[in-house]
């Protein structure tokens, strides 16, 4: 690491110390437009309105420069030259700087008064959009200092004290950050921190079945380092009949022992469940069905504007409505069904004709899933 107190002012130098061409460059081509006013005060100060001229200048190069700052990243992507984002936060921090100078000579035009800057600045559109770019580069400014604490997470879904792994997982997050992590002149200290720490107790591994069970559990640390901890879930049966309450889906992290399968794949040999979908809708959208009055299966329906003709049925299976819970609703008559094309669905009926009597509503038609 390079020592921050000797090279932090020094632009011109990378991040091990060394003189970097690349950097010189950029500093060089970030003062042309001041050494072009210095150059040019004769002419400026003889003119009509010489601050008037410094203020569209700064705000020219201030929007040039800002152009320049934002196509870092995607044209780094395409030439394949990782060294630009080198130079990204010296483009950034130079266009706040001639941001500030063309707000500051503005402020100046207007005879110094805070009064006549401020209504300016709220009732011209583009003054707005300019003030409002300024305070998010102002922003970008304050947090591109060497003195700048970047914190990174990683999360295990068991205890770990393998040394080797825990690099591995920092490793993947590092590898995942959106921007490359830029040290500037050196990092002056890393710390590690441990904000869980739970007991690792011994485990048997070969004949249980322990081995398996770390290698799943490693799998699901490294992904969810690398893609963040809510894009990498696993199914938890909850305890409902209701298909659309049935399962859930948690951080796989957070999920430890028994997801509740085994109980459900049990509960469903017993009772000799018919088959369900391979995909499930996340809610059950209404369909238009001709079907036989009262219990028969549906002839066609019509599912996102398109005419299923059935050829092929097989049900019912009711489902009771959950009385005792808001998400109840109607008994529910499911059917599975196959078109001419050999779509197959899960269909179902909410709602009974028999109700009608007792003033309950129409049923009507729903498609919660559709089979391989």
């Amino acid at each position: 690491m390079s020592d921050p107190a000797t090279h932090s002012w020094q632009l011109w130098r990378d991040r091990r110390g060394r003189l970097s061409v690349l950097r010189l460059a950029t500093l060089a081509i970030l003062l042309m437009p001041f050494a072009k006013a210095v150059f040019e005060a004769g002419a400026i100060a003889h003119g009509a309105r010489p601050l008037n001229e410094l203020i569209h200048r700064a705000g020219f190069w201030a929007l040039v420069f800002l152009g320049v700052t934002l196509a870092v990243t995607p044209f780094r992507r395409i030439v394949r030259y990782g060294n630009l984002i080198d130079i990204r936060r010296m483009l950034g921090v130079g266009t706040f700087c001639y941001i500030a100078t063309h707000l500051a000579l503005f402020f100046a035009d207007q005879s110094y008064s805070p009064a006549k800057f401020f209504h300016e600045i709220t009732h011209r559109v583009y003054l707005i959009i300019g003030a409002t770019a300024w305070l998010g580069l102002a922003a970008l400014a304050a947090t591109s200092t060497d003195g700048m604490v970047r914190r990174i997470a990683a999360g295990t879904s068991r205890p770990l004290r393998d040394p080797e792994e825990i690099r591995a997982l920092f490793v993947e997050r590092l590898a995942a950050l959106a921007d490359t992590l830029d040290p500037g002149f050196g990092f002056d200290m890393a710390r590690l921190s441990v904000l869980v720490a739970e007991p690792c107790p011994p485990e048997q591994i070969g004949i249980a079945g322990g081995e398996d069970t770390a290698e799943l559990c490693r799998l699901i640390d490294r992904l969810s380092a690398r893609l963040g901890p809510r894009r990498v879930r696993r199914l938890v049966a909850q305890d409902s009949h209701i298909p659309e309450l049935a399962e859930t889906a948690l951080p796989a992290q957070a999920v430890n022992g028994d997801t509740g399968w085994s109980t459900f794949r049990r509960y469903h040999n017993e009772v000799a469940l018919p088959p369900r979908p391979l995909r499930l809708l996340a809610r059950p959208e209404p369909i238009e069905a001709v079907a036989e009055v009262p219990d028969g299966p549906p002839l066609r329906f019509r599912w996102r504007r398109a005419l299923h003709e059935v050829v092929a049925a097989e049900g019912p299976e009711r489902i009771e409505g959950a009385w005792w819970s808001e998400h109840g609703g109607p008994a529910r008559d499911y059917f599975r069904v196959e078109d001419k094309s050999g779509l197959r669905f899960w269909l179902f009926r909410a709602g009974l004709y028999r109700d009608l009597a007792h003033g309950a509503g129409a049923p009507a038609w729903f498609l919660h899933g559709t089979f391989a």
